[in-house]
């Protein structure tokens, strides 16, 4: 009884080790996986996800480490509507062609996404990591960013979009050693949110129009001038409803055109926005305007109940807290009725149909060359391969042999015939010892003839007979 569990143990130890240290060469099919992600992206191209997702699976199955794996499945989840993984992203960096790839894959994620009805920050920031991932996708997830808010701005949306225009903006370049944005020019997006702004104010969205200049004149652009002299009418607007917003206005304004500190207008609003119950700002407009169009007024404020300051929003950083949303307006029309969306960011240039049946045959067939490896035929998914026994086929070795060894594992490959096509053995051990070399010389000689000789009924993925990979090993009682 002890020898039995000896043999046992000996056995068990043995498959452990001969799977420890062989995983990489008979675990893992690199080849497979990058002719499988390969498919993968031909059948995505097509919109033909059930094939795509089938082979994106199949990749990582075959090897979850091998780069192209992890960004084929990266690319079936963003059709899903997930973003793009971490994994994945870090498996496309160090390598330019790869990097590239995986970006124009993350640019037309994006598109899915969208469809999928994801937040618009959340697509900004999936087409920002593109850009760093490969700065030559910028042009590309631009243009598709400033089409999507052109067709989909309203005075719900308005927030949303324009966090994402600020992620894909010329902007957004950060410094290594900090975390916050360097102040760029970006003359593009400054003319678009100077569009948004004008059409806004002009429906009667003010704080929109506020929101949009401010974005845009906080950075270096032509149309500073311009946006500079919106600030202040948004500005006079808001002066009776919103104190607070309409001062930010009045200051973006001077920020933008240092003139406009020396104009009547903006100079009394200023005053009325910063007085507080203090009369300086007062007594200063007059000083500075003694006949100007508000002097009645500021001698007025001097003589009677100075203006209280409204409570500060100083440190709520959040879009949804900022004075410009405060109040948002609630509704769906849109800014911009002509405007058309959405093509996808990238177009995927089509292969002439022959080309393409003639590569999806070969991805379907799972056959060399272009699957060069053979499957395992112990994973999940795969209908592994049976023994058929027969009288013609040698039996087993025999125990009573001497010196008798006592236990074995081995690897064969099987064809899509259903014939061995290789085998080896990987460990064995004389009964009473450890393994040996010399005990794995008796087991090759005696056992590999009796592998090759067997046969099989192929393993099966999709009904497909597919080459498949087999480990296994033998236990003898030697005391017979």
């Amino acid at each position: 009884m002890n020898a039995v569990r000896v043999t046992r143990w000996r056995l068990l130890l043995a498959l452990c080790l001969a799977t420890t240290v062989s995983a990489d060469e008979y675990w893992r099919h690199p080849g497979n996986a990058r002719a499988a992600a390969s498919c993968a992206h031909l059948f995505a191209d097509t919109e033909a996800v059930e094939d795509a997702s089938f082979f994106a699976e199949l990749s990582w199955q075959e090897d979850l480490a091998e780069p192209e794996a992890r960004i084929a499945e990266a690319r079936m989840a963003m059709k899903r509507g997930h973003g793009f993984s971490q994994e994945a992203e870090a498996a496309a960096k160090g390598n330019a062609e790869r990097a590239g790839r995986a970006a124009r894959i993350r640019v037309r994620g994006a598109g899915d996404l969208l469809r999928a009805g994801k937040p618009y920050r959340e697509i900004g920031l999936e087409l920002r990591r593109a850009i760093d991932l490969d700065p030559s996708v910028a042009t590309a997830a631009r243009a598709w960013a400033f089409t999507v808010t052109r067709a989909r701005i309203t005075a719900s949306t308005s927030p949303d979009l324009l966090s994402m225009l600020s992620l894909v903006s010329n902007r957004s370049k950060r410094e290594s050693s900090t975390a916050h944005f360097v102040p760029a020019s970006d003359p593009e997006l400054a003319g678009l949110e100077m569009e948004i702004a004008i059409r806004a104010y002009g429906v009667g969205w003010t704080r929109i129009a506020a929101a949009y200049a401010t974005q845009a004149a906080f950075f270096d652009s032509p149309h500073k001038p311009f946006l500079a002299r919106i600030l202040v009418l948004c500005a006079r607007r808001l002066l009776h409803t919103d104190r607070e917003l309409s001062g930010m206005c009045i200051l973006s304004a001077i920020r933008a055109d240092p003139r406009l500190a020396w104009e009547d207008e903006s100079s009394w609003i200023q005053a009325v926005t910063t007085a507080c119950g203090r009369r300086p700002f007062f007594e200063n407009y007059l000083s500075r305007f003694p006949k100007g169009r508000y002097a009645a007024l500021a001698r007025t404020a001097l003589r009677g109940t100075l203006p209280e300051c409204e409570p500060s929003f100083e440190g709520r950083c959040l879009v949804g807290e900022s004075p410009f949303w405060r109040q948002r307006t609630q509704s769906d029309a849109r800014l911009f009725p002509a405007a058309s969306c959405c093509a996808d960011p990238i177009p995927v240039a089509p292969l002439p149909a022959l080309v393409f049946e003639r590569r999806a045959t070969a991805c379907r067939a799972l056959a060399p060359p272009l699957f060069p490896e053979p499957f395992d035929g112990h994973r999940m998914g795969v209908q592994s391969h049976q023994r058929i026994y027969g009288e013609e086929q040698p039996s087993e070795p025999e125990s009573h042999a001497r010196p008798c060894v006592a236990g074995s594992t081995y690897h064969m490959v099987i064809g899509r015939d259903g014939r061995v096509e290789s085998a080896r053995v990987l460990s064995a051990y004389f009964e009473g010892e450890d393994e040996s070399a010399a005990a794995l010389a008796a087991e090759t000689r005696g056992l590999t003839p009796i592998l090759l000789a067997q046969r099989y009924e192929p393993a099966r993925i999709r009904g497909v007979a597919v080459r498949s990979s087999s480990r296994g090993g033998y236990r003898r009682n030697c005391d017979e």
